[in-house]
Formats: C-alpha cells, structure tokens, sequence
C-alpha cells in the first residue's frame, strides 16, 4: 500500500518576472538540477518547457515529475495486478486465464486480451489478500438489512447495480472472518447534488464490543469523522462517486475520503475489526426530506508481510501462496475468484484469498525496452503502476502513449507520477 500521511499538503509557489506561476511539473537533470515548468510537444518534438522560457531537450533529463495532488478514481476495480516483462506493472481485474490467453481489465477502463507468453504474470493489487469481497450485481444475502434498502440499477460505479439507501429507518451491516488487524476497508460511494437531508454513517464493527464506535459521517455539510481521538477539518461535500478508504494497522485506525486524511484513533492492542455498519438517519436541513447514497465495490483485505517475488520457470507454471509455498504445474483457467491448477497430484482449484499471486512458464526472458518508463497512480492509496511506453501527444489534459501490448493508451495529466528517461 502506498504510504498515505494525515499532514496538510502545501503548494508550492514560483514567483517570476513577478508574475505568481504554479508549475504542475520539475524536471531533474542528470547534475541533479531542477527546473520547474511544463512537459511540452514542439511539432513533432519533445522538450521540457522551464518557467525561465528554456527549452531543454529530454535527452539531458533524468526524469520529469508531477505534482501528484490529484488522484482520480479508477475505471475498474483494482484487484489483481499484471506483471508484465521489464519490470512493468498495472492493476485492474483479472476477467479469465484460460489454455492461451488472459483477458484482464486495466485501471483506466481498457479490456485487453494478452497471450500467456507476453506476460510473467498476476499478484494481489495491493500486497494484500481479500477477505471480503462485493460487487453489489446479485444479491444481499451476506448483509443484514433493516428497512427496504435494497440493490438498484439507477447508478454504478462499477457493473450494472449498486447498493441504494434512500430512506431514514434503513441500515445494513456485514461482518467477515476472520476479523482484520492489518488491512484496509475500501467502498465506493456516491453523494447526488444537492445533497438532501438524510445523514450515511459508516461504522466500523470492532472485535472486541464498544460504543461509541469510528465512523465516517455523510451529510449536507460535508464528509467528517466521528468518534475518533484525532479529527481533521471536514472536507466539504463534492457531487459524484468518491472511495473511502478505512485502514486498520499498528494499533492505528485511520478514516481517508478520496485519499483526504479525515481523521485517526488508537485502538486497543490485538484490536480487530470485524464487521461495518451502514445506516441512514434524518439530518439537520428541514427544508428538505429526501437522500439518496449509493455505495458499491466493497472490498476488505488483510496486509501480507513483504516477501521477495520468486523466480519463474521455464517449463512450469507456478501459483506463490500466503507463506511464500510455491506450487508447480499446468494453469489450466482462473477468474477473478480462483485458480485451477493441474499438478501432479492432481486438479486443485484455489482461491484468490489464498494467494500472492501466479506465474506463467518462461522459456527465456525478454529484453529490456528503451523506452521512457512512465508511473502512474491507478487510484488513491495505492502505490503506482509502471509502464514502457512511447511519448505520442498530448491530447487535451491527457498524456497519448504508445505500448508494445496495450496499443495507444491515455493516462490524464492528474494520475502521472513520473516520466523517466533512458540513459544516452
């Protein structure tokens, strides 16, 4: 996970010609210099553009860096993460493996299909297993409902349906084993415009029984926390979809909203959470009676002590399981719930919450590409994807890259981290 931190972000400021400029980007050349300014296409040519009017070839940079203030939500839901050759690597969902191919979703929405020999293979987004998992398209059966909220098809975020809580005597509460100490909690919600009276808490249920419980509230003021040793400014309602991100760790819960810090608490030592508890109750705008939230894409993981990725083979596909075991065989198909795999002792089918990840035979490695390597933020909370790719454009505020697999892709402006070049 990528480390988040709940101090305030400051903006950094150039004065010019005394002129106040904010510069997106800073280049690093390779004496360790930075120049602030603008990546740039002249014609058909590259430069980095400084503040000071310079054009600066980028062959004598290192890399270009973004601001990373903004971190836009993502196209797919980030569950497995393709590893590719050179080091290359982007999330997204794992749609099916079967005896040649492998079709997969990116973070950016795209669905490609990829012969199993282009790639080295698929690991948990997030160095984390699933403990929970759910996609709000086909039933509720796992969730206590009171009141009659119940699946809708007005709004998504992901799929077709989400979860609708529209009225102020509904609640819903889902509790999963086993209970998490190390993990996060991410959901996706949506606040309409304007916002109505009916207030969302979203509580975390705790191991061991205690009120009152950390929540985040929902209402027409703004997103804030509750219940929480320390919290932060409210962060003022914005109509659309948002992720809410709950991680549990160190004896440390923290609440985030679209990677904004909300606020944190110490927990007691050995602490668990178990469960969360969605409810709606009437707010304080009498002028209005209504509300509508939408919540979809739960998912709840356990973090995975670091372990070094293991070598390929080159005759053997091989899944890489909780502890580190390693086991050999023939993949013969895998979806986004599980593996099967033919070995010799037989079929056996695994779940995705029981590995690190799965790699295909490698007769020989690939080269290495020379082209530029570009990072990029899939999501809030997560740490970036790495890609290989040619510079094609700038269209509007996003960057046109060339891929040798993928083809033509479009990454915004907001989601770079980092572009860096090959040494000349």
């Amino acid at each position: 996970m990528a480390e988040k931190s709940c101090t305030p972000i400051l903006a950094v400021v150039v004065f010019h010609l005394g002129i106040c400029v904010v510069s997106s980007e800073e280049a690093v050349d390779y004496s360790g210099r930075m120049h602030p300014g603008r990546l740039h296409q002249d014609n058909d040519k590259w430069v980095f553009q400084s503040d000071q009017a310079k054009q600066i070839p980028l062959g004598e940079l290192a890399y270009v860096r973004f601001d990373g203030k903004a971190r836009p939500l993502p196209r797919a839901p980030l569950r497995q993460m393709l590893v590719l050759p050179s080091q290359q690597h982007i999330r997204g969902t794992l749609k099916l493996i079967d005896a040649k191919k492998v079709v997969f979703v990116t973070s950016w929405g795209q669905a490609v299909s990829l012969g199993r020999e282009q790639l080295v293979g698929l690991e948990q987004a997030d160095d984390a297993l699933p403990v929970v998992h759910d996609d709000f398209e086909t039933s509720l059966k796992s969730w206590s409902i009171e009141g009659k909220a119940g699946l809708t098809q007005e709004r998504a975020f992901f799929g077709k349906s989400s979860f609708l809580l529209d009225q102020a005597v509904q609640s819903a509460a889902r509790e999963w084993q086993p209970p998490v100490r190390d993990g996060t909690l991410r959901l996706f919600f949506n606040d309409p415009a304007p916002t109505g009276s009916l207030r969302l808490t979203l509580e975390m249920i705790p191991e061991t029984a205690r009120e009152p419980r950390p929540a985040l509230l929902i209402d027409h003021t703004g997103y804030a926390c509750i219940n929480m040793k320390v919290r932060f400014r409210p962060w003022k309602t914005v109509s659309g979809w948002h992720l809410l991100a709950m991680e549990i760790g160190a004896g440390r819960l923290r609440i985030f909203v679209d990677d904004h810090c909300l606020g944190q608490t110490s927990l007691p030592a050995k602490e668990a959470i178990k469960g969360i508890r969605i409810a709606v109750s009437a707010g304080d705008a009498p002028e209005q009676k209504n509300g509508k939230h939408w919540i979809d894409e739960l998912l709840v993981t356990r973090r995975l002590p670091t372990l070094p990725r293991p070598q390929t083979m080159k005759d053997q596909d091989m899944l890489w399981l909780e502890y580190g075991e390693q086991l050999f065989g023939r993949i013969i198909s895998a979806d986004a719930a599980a593996v099967v795999l033919d070995a010799k002792f037989g079929k056996r089918s695994l779940a995705w919450s029981q590995l690190r990840g799965i790699y295909f035979a490698r007769p020989k490695p690939g080269l290495m590409s020379a082209d530029p390597e570009i990072t990029f933020r899939a999501a809030p909370g997560f740490s970036v994807d790495w890609l290989r790719a040619k510079l094609v454009r700038w269209d509007n505020a996003k960057l046109i890259l060339q891929h040798e697999l993928f083809g033509e892709i479009a990454i915004e402006r907001e989601r770079l981290d980092k572009i860096r070049f090959a040494v000349k």
